[in-house]
């Protein structure tokens, strides 16, 4: 039946070279997926904390290499339980929502307003603790002696708390007018 004619036409294609996609699950001639075509899955990453390569064709490698640096990944919506199962993941999730609850404060005052501004494109790191790009989780695969993200928010979160107490000695010894709050001098 329609079950055995679905197989012949699948052992055909294999046969002819055709190759499949893992991210997308399609089949594609040897020119749409060339055999070094690879690419780590966020599905992997999400569920399994996978980073190994995948054959991919080509038009989703180059998607992917897109979308590397931009916050797409939800993990808590995705698999809640991949933070009990990578601590160092747990941590730095701990980490982003603890300067999340800063942001505000920073952007009351000049220094804070600066010190948010130097993060770049990486100020979603600071604005929750959820959404990741493939380049964070990645960079959280080497372990935390390697990793770079836990060390730069470390260093986000000192020199934030570093902002927050200079502004608040000056506005308890009265110098408060030297620092301008989103409406004004405070």
């Amino acid at each position: 039946g329609l079950v055995s004619k679905g197989a012949a036409i699948l052992r055909a294609a294999v046969g002819s070279g055709a190759r499949r996609c893992e991210y997308s699950g399609g089949l594609y001639c040897p020119r749409c997926q060339p055999g070094d075509a690879a690419a780590v899955l966020p599905a992997a990453v999400a569920h399994d904390w996978d980073f190994s390569a995948h054959k991919v064709c080509a038009a989703a490698r180059s998607y992917l290499e897109t979308i590397r640096g931009a916050p797409v990944m939800c993990l808590g919506a995705v698999n809640p339980a991949v933070y009990t199962r990578v601590p160092l993941l747990a941590s730095v999730r701990e980490r982003r929502h603890k300067l999340a609850k800063l942001v505000p404060e920073l952007r009351a005052f000049e220094e804070g307003r600066a010190l948010l501004r130097s993060v770049g494109p990486h100020a979603y790191l600071l604005e929750g603790s959820e959404y990741y790009a493939m380049r964070d989780l990645m960079d959280l695969s080497k372990g935390a002696a390697f990793a770079r993200l836990p060390r730069w928010l470390a260093d986000v979160e000192t020199r934030a708390g570093s902002l927050i107490k200079v502004r608040t000695l000056r506005l308890a010894l009265g110098g408060g007018n030297t620092v301008q709050g989103a409406g004004g001098t405070s």
